[in-house]
């Protein structure tokens, strides 16, 4: 194989970058759709709760067709405390029309940092 030749792992050895960067309402909202003919691989989803009151959350990895559910629920009602972050490592691969979905019980106080690649 050349070096124009396609790698099944390339992107294992792309570098992360934010895909998305958003503050959650109070109902389940798209944060991020993954393109038409783009595979995407989250390295990293990062919650931060700017509010000094406590917060519950939602995260969804919703297929094509489908709504935001328990079945499809990452997190699900998960308490924060107030002016905390949590980081969720996990590598999750995304296919063309995958959307995530994110939640919180005070809209404009959590955001949604989202990061990864896609091709």
């Amino acid at each position: 194989m050349g070096p124009s030749s396609y790698n099944p792992n390339s992107l294992q050895t792309r570098q992360s970058r934010r895909i998305a960067a958003v503050l959650a309402r109070t109902t389940a909202s798209v944060i991020y759709e993954v393109p038409v003919g783009k595979i995407a691989r989250v390295t990293n989803v990062t919650i931060c709760n700017t509010s000094t009151s406590r917060m519950t959350i939602r995260l969804h990895h919703v297929g094509p067709g489908e709504s935001a559910a328990a079945s499809n629920a990452l997190f699900y009602d998960l308490e924060m405390a107030g002016n905390t972050t949590i980081t969720d490592d996990s590598i999750r691969s995304l296919v063309p029309g995958d959307r995530l979905f994110a939640q919180a019980s005070s809209a404009s106080s959590v955001a949604f940092l989202i990061y990864g690649d896609f091709e």
